[in-house]
């Protein structure tokens, strides 16, 4: 019984950090301005190195996304849409595992 119980309490709480750090992810995007961070140079060393970076340009579409500007997101990276979908996805997923959870067996 306790192996089940110590299970249960791990996949908890693995649910309650993926929600944690995906609705933090999104409310950054919402609350940050974009401009805030158009000011910014590119820290990402793949692209400093003269590599094509498939990952450049996600946090500032994530704001772009976030204050509803859609063609600034597909223009910093066009993979933003698609991502933010996948962070919204497990917010959505990890607030419903741990409300089932959370609600008495019958």
């Amino acid at each position: 019984m306790k192996a089940k119980r110590t299970s249960f309490d791990a996949q908890w709480r693995h649910a309650a950090e993926v929600l944690a750090f995906s609705t933090t992810i999104l409310a950054i995007s919402v609350l940050l301005p974009v401009a805030s961070l158009q000011r910014l140079p590119s820290l990402c060393p793949i692209h400093l190195a003269g590599f094509p970076c498939w990952g450049c340009g996600l946090s500032r579409g994530f704001c772009a996304l976030g204050h509803g500007q859609w063609q600034a997101a597909l223009g910093y990276n066009r993979l933003t849409p698609l991502v933010y979908a996948l962070v919204c996805l497990l917010a959505v997923s990890s607030a419903a595992r741990l409300l089932k959870r959370s609600q008495p067996s019958t």
